[in-house]
């Protein structure tokens, strides 16, 4: 929903019924020569404009980077701007482990394990806003066959296909919202966490063609989508549940999650630039082009593999004898709620079987993903503000002087850092008063 703000002071919203999309030549190709990207088939059956486009290597390293002026590919012009609806469904997946044994009211449950981990090759096609039943997607075959799980990196570590997902949807909807209304006062309310999520757009001088425009959207779409993952991880902590009888606890501050999700708005940067999202369908479809390459250049393993990267880390990073919903299911969490995100890898110092080598390298480079923050020499949080608010019976699980700074009913991201370290506290706290404190079980307990 987009509403136009008629006094910024005052909070008042006119609710735009229609948003002109007058007609806008969307064309990158002036960058440079088309490098990049090479064409390949359209898949059988699809509609003639589902044509999908496999990004280079040069290229997936290029939107990890949040480069716009790379030569991506792309000439699209359309008489008018897509409609994409905002997304309201959190693909439920994955937490933490594998063959992960479940248990209601303490009662174990028998024979029922949740598998998490998939390969490289075991993903399926994309739908946008899937969620658990499908989406808004008009390929409605493809809803319940996306097979989201968890996939070990040589570069990236562990990878949740369902964090890149949803948050490469997320940026591309908040990329043609801002691109609709740049230069306007606007605001935008998403499904609530905790509370409802509101976004004030204040107006911003685009200094360039229409090249720069999608430059500065893309900007714009990408903090957000990012502070709104980082809320995402806090709410979870304070009690957000996505289903009510299941408890998300033990996802918070999960260590690879941050890392998915900046995974998945750098992909929705190289679709964005190379113009692939004329419509959901050809979203989706290069999107699934887009991860794979991503993976690849990412040195993604097989299934096998996968496992047995999750298995080396078991009793460190999460406890095979845990059962969901228990928080401590999972060890090691990721509390920094910073731009630039450094992937976990799984150390070759970790004891394994030597008799089968390793699919990754003795020191594979990381893969930094560094988002930007800046547009024109000002944060970006100069023209963005969030006003995450909090319902009255979540408040006080924050700890006092970390929130509410600004409104007494409001979180913004500039408190996100004091909240989530005073959340790690509490984790360490109660972890070393469920296991002990002895030297060794301190070591274990840090999150």
């Amino acid at each position: 929903m987009v509403y136009v703000v008629d006094d910024m002071n005052q909070h008042r919203l006119r609710r735009m019924s229609s948003i002109p999309t007058s007609p806008i030549k969307f064309a990158l190709t002036p960058l440079a020569v088309i490098l990049a990207l090479t064409l390949s088939s359209c898949a059988a059956k699809r509609p003639m404009w589902a044509v999908t486009i496999t990004p280079t290597p040069e290229a997936v390293q290029a939107a990890m980077d949040q480069n716009a002026y790379y030569p991506y590919r792309g000439d699209i012009n359309p008489v008018h701007l897509p409609q994409f609806e905002p997304p309201v469904r959190l693909r439920p997946c994955c937490i933490f482990g594998m063959d992960v044994k479940v248990s209601v009211k303490n009662i174990p449950v028998p024979l029922y394990q949740v598998v998490n981990i998939i390969g490289k090759n075991g993903l399926g096609p994309h739908t946008y806003d899937s969620g658990f039943f499908g989406g808004h997607g008009t390929d409605k075959k493809a809803g319940t066959r996306e097979n989201n799980g968890i996939i070990y990196t040589c570069r990236g570590g562990f990878i949740d296909t369902a964090h890149v997902r949803d948050y490469s949807d997320l940026t591309i909807f908040l990329f043609f919202e801002f691109y609709k209304n740049l230069g306007t006062s606007f605001s935008i309310e998403l499904k609530g966490e905790l509370g409802p999520r509101v976004i004030l757009v204040d107006p911003i001088e685009v200094r360039g063609d229409k090249f720069e425009r999608a430059r500065v959207a893309t900007v714009l779409a990408s903090w957000t989508a990012f502070q709104l993952s980082l809320w995402h991880e806090i709410a979870q902590w304070h009690g957000y549940r996505e289903f009510s009888v299941i408890s998300q606890e033990t996802s918070a501050y999960s260590m690879e999650d941050a890392y998915s999700n900046l995974l998945g708005i750098s992909i929705a940067n190289g679709l964005i630039y190379s113009a692939l999202l004329f419509n959901d369908n050809q979203y989706a479809r290069n999107f699934d082009t887009w991860i794979q390459a991503t993976l690849k250049a990412l040195g993604a393993v097989s299934k096998k593999e996968s496992r047995m990267y999750m298995q080396r880390v078991d009793g460190l990073w999460w406890d095979s004898t845990k059962r969901l919903p228990d928080k401590f299911l999972v060890l090691k969490r990721n509390y920094a709620m910073s731009h630039i995100q450094a992937p976990f890898l799984v150390p070759n110092t970790i004891e394994s079987n030597k008799s089968k080598p390793s699919p990754c390298s003795s020191n594979p480079a990381p893969a930094i993903i560094e988002l930007e923050e800046t547009l024109y020499e000002s944060p970006v949080s100069d023209w963005i503000h969030i006003q995450l608010f909090v319902d009255a019976a979540y408040r006080q699980t924050f700890a006092p002087g970390t929130a509410f700074n600004t409104r007494p009913d409001a979180i913004t991201p500039d408190e996100f850092q004091a909240i989530a370290e005073a959340d790690k506290r509490a984790d360490t706290l109660s972890l070393l008063k469920r296991n002990g404190t002895t030297d060794e079980k301190k070591e274990k307990a840090t999150p």
